[in-house]
């Protein structure tokens, strides 16, 4: 079956926004054990009274919080882009 410009269109989008939620979920994934890790290293350096090393590790876990968040909604994003490309891609091939 030959697919007209606006299926083709509509099956790249799909494919290309879920494949950026996959690619921004690993990510968010990553952002999210570095986030762990700085807060943690944050703790430890406090309890041993390091202020300036505490500090770095707390702009960092700060850094990896913006990133996270930013992350998922990108995510989200991406992938409510390519459900409603597949269901218009799907719709367009039923009429």
């Amino acid at each position: 079956v030959k697919l007209n410009l606006s299926q083709r269109a509509f099956a790249r989008v799909g494919l290309l926004a879920m494949g950026l939620s996959v690619l921004f979920g690993v990510v968010a994934i990553f952002c999210d054990a570095r986030r762990c890790y700085n807060l943690a290293r944050h703790i430890q350096a406090s309890v041993a009274n390091e202020t300036t090393l505490a500090d770095a590790f707390h702009s960092r876990y700060i850094a990896y919080f913006r990133s996270l968040t930013l992350c998922n909604w990108i995510q989200r994003l991406a992938f409510l882009t390519g459900i409603a490309a597949t269901v218009i891609y799907t719709f367009s091939l039923v009429t």
